[in-house]
C-alpha cells in the first residue's frame, strides 16, 4: 500500500481515537467557528449547499438537536468511524463527518474521486479554522481522504480498524465495500439507493395566493433541481389528492409555477439530451398516458396507473411523473423498502404517519413538507445516528 496512492485533504490517515460524549462543548464550539468561517468566505457564498451546511452546524442548531435527543451524559463515542461518501451529492461528505464528530468519534472520511469545488472549499476553510482557532485536536483525530477504485486496499485497511462503518452510495457500492471485513465488535450503517415522492392536495394548491404559489414552486425546485434529482430525498413522483376538476386546475397552476422558477436552472446540453432519451424510454414502455413539456426545463409525464413499485419511476434534470389518487393509502400500498421520503403539501405529516401504521409499509422513513426534503437531520433513513454511533454506559440499579 503506497502513501502516494492516497490524497489527504485534511488531517491524517491514522487518527488518534479519544471517544467523547455526544455534542461535547468543545465539539460544538469547533463547529460554530467553522460555520462562521464558511458564512464569511466569499467563495463559499457562491454555493447554496455549502451555506446550508454552514447553517446546519451553527451552535444554535446543534444545541437544538442536542435538546431534542434527551439525556446524553451516559453515552460516549464508539471509537473510530470510517465513512464512504457518495459521488452524487458534493456536500454529503461534510455532513457525514459532522455526524461522526458530533457523536464523539474519531473519523476517516473517504470523499469521491470525482472533482467537486465544494470539497476543496470546505476543506480549505476547515484547515484555516483549525490553525487560526487552535482546534488542533480536530486535525489529530480525523482525516478526510481521497483515492480511486484502483486503491481500494485503503478501504480494506480502514474497514479493518474502524469501530463503525458508514457507506453512502448505490447498492453496488455497498456490496463492494462489504467485501472488506470489520472487527468482530464493529457495526455498519448503509445508506444505499433510495427513492422519494410527494403528495399534494389539489384544493390546498388552488387556495394559495399567487405569492405563496411561487414559494411552493421554489421549495419544490430546491428539493429537486438543486441536486439534479440525484439526492435520495428528491421527489420523482407527484401524487395529486382531490376531486378531478380541482386536480386538473391545480396541476396546471403548479407546473406552470415550477417552470417559471426552473428557468434559472443550469440546463447543459447533456442534461437536455439525457432527459429526452429517458422520456422516450418511458413512453416506449407504455407507462405514461401523456407527456407535457415546458420547453426543455420541465417534463411532466402522467402515469397510466401506479406501478407495483413506485420507485421504478425515476426522473432526472427536471423530469417528473404524476398521478391522481383517490386516497393516501392508494400510494402507500405501492411503497417498498427503497422509498425514503414522502414530501407533502396541504396534508398533515402526522396523517400520513398514522396511515403508515395502519397500512404497514417497508419504506418511508421521513415525512416532510415540500421544500424541506434536503434538510439533513441526526435521524436519517430511519437511523438514529446519535445512538448508533455512540455506546451507552449503564450503571447503578
Amino acid at each position: 500500500m503506497n502513501n502516494a496512492d492516497i490524497k489527504v485533504l485534511f488531517g491524517t490517515t491514522a487518527p488518534q481515537v479519544y471517544p467523547q460524549q455526544p455534542f461535547a462543548d468543545v465539539t460544538v464550539d469547533f463547529f460554530d467557528a467553522w460555520s462562521k468561517a464558511i458564512r464569511q468566505d466569499k467563495q463559499a457564498k457562491l454555493y447554496p449547499d455549502i451555506i446550508a451546511f454552514a447553517f446546519w452546524i451553527r451552535k444554535a442548531n446543534l444545541e437544538k438537536m442536542k435538546g431534542k435527543n434527551g439525556i446524553l451524559h451516559t453515552r460516549i463515542g464508539r471509537g473510530m468511524v470510517f465513512h464512504i461518501a457518495p459521488s452524487n451529492v458534493a456536500i454529503n461528505f461534510a455532513y457525514t463527518f459532522a455526524f461522526g464528530l458530533l457523536t464523539g468519534n474519531a473519523n476517516i472520511v473517504r470523499v469521491s474521486s470525482k472533482h467537486f469545488l465544494q470539497t476543496e472549499i470546505v476543506c480549505r476553510i476547515l484547515k484555516e479554522v483549525v490553525v487560526r482557532d487552535s482546534f488542533h485536536w480536530v486535525e489529530e483525530r480525523n482525516g478526510i481522504v481521497q483515492y480511486g477504485r484502483k486503491q481500494e486496499e485503503w478501504s480494506q485497511k480502514f474497514s479493518g480498524i474502524c469501530n463503525m462503518r458508514i457507506i453512502w452510495g448505490g447498492d453496488r457500492t455497498v456490496q463492494e465495500i462489504r467485501k472488506y471485513p470489520l472487527m468482530p465488535r464493529s457495526n455498519e450503517i448503509t445508506f444505499a439507493d433510495r427513492y422519494s415522492f410527494a403528495i399534494l392536495s389539489a384544493e390546498a394548491v388552488l387556495d394559495l395566493p399567487a405569492q405563496e404559489k411561487r414559494r411552493l414552486a421554489e421549495g419544490f425546485y430546491n428539493d429537486t433541481y438543486l441536486m439534479d434529482q440525484n439526492a435520495c430525498s428528491s421527489p420523482h413522483l407527484v401524487c395529486w389528492l382531490g376531486q378531478e376538476t380541482a386536480v386538473q386546475k391545480a396541476k396546471d397552476l403548479f407546473w406552470e409555477a415550477v417552470y417559471e422558477v426552473s428557468k434559472k436552472y443550469d440546463l447543459a446540453n447533456m442534461k437536455v439530451s439525457e432527459k429526452y432519451t429517458l422520456v422516450c424510454e418511458y413512453a416506449a414502455k407504455s407507462k405514461v398516458s401523456a407527456i407535457k413539456n415546458y420547453e426543455n426545463y420541465l417534463y411532466v409525464a402522467e402515469l397510466k396507473d401506479l406501478p407495483k413499485d413506485i420507485s421504478d419511476m425515476r426522473g432526472k434534470y427536471g423530469l417528473f411523473f404524476e398521478y391522481a389518487i383517490h386516497g393516501i393509502p392508494e400510494v402507500l400500498k405501492r411503497v417498498t423498502a427503497k422509498v425514503q421520503t414522502c414530501a407533502v403539501f396541504g396534508i398533515r405529516e402526522g396523517e400520513v404517519a398514522e396511515m403508515l401504521l395502519e397500512y404497514p409499509a417497508q419504506g418511508i422513513d421521513r415525512i416532510v413538507p415540500i421544500g424541506r426534503t434536503l434538510d439533513m437531520d441526526i435521524v436519517w433513513d430511519g437511523h438514529d445516528l446519535i445512538r448508533e454511533l455512540s455506546r451507552c454506559i449503564s450503571y447503578g440499579k
